[in-house]
């Protein structure tokens, strides 16, 4: 992910997933303390994914190195459940202002 991008991250989730179980989800990037990104994943039963839309300021607030990433879902049945904690690089970007 490169900061000032609107970036498209995608989860996928595997063929022996009920995708109709699933209720709700959420992404967390975190990026020490201050640096907290916490979005509702967008659901697509077909491909068997979600997946989460950043805007170009919650790109620029990301430092660029390493942020975490993990996904949070609800289940139907009100059960809560997390993926393993992910390492996402944030590369640089030349031009660190918001787009006109």
């Amino acid at each position: 992910m490169t900061r000032g991008t609107t970036p498209t991250l995608t989860f996928y989730f595997g063929d022996d997933v009920d995708m109709s179980l699933i209720d709700y989800g959420e992404v967390t990037i975190n990026q020490g303390e201050k640096n907290r990104i916490i979005k509702k994943l967008v659901k697509d039963v077909e491909r068997k994914e979600f997946n989460v839309f950043l805007n170009e300021k919650e790109t620029l607030s990301l430092k660029a190195g390493l942020c975490k990433v993990q996904v949070k879902i609800k289940l139907n049945d009100g059960a809560i459940v997390a993926s393993s904690i992910e390492t996402l690089t944030v590369n640089e970007i030349l031009n660190g202002g918001v787009m006109l």
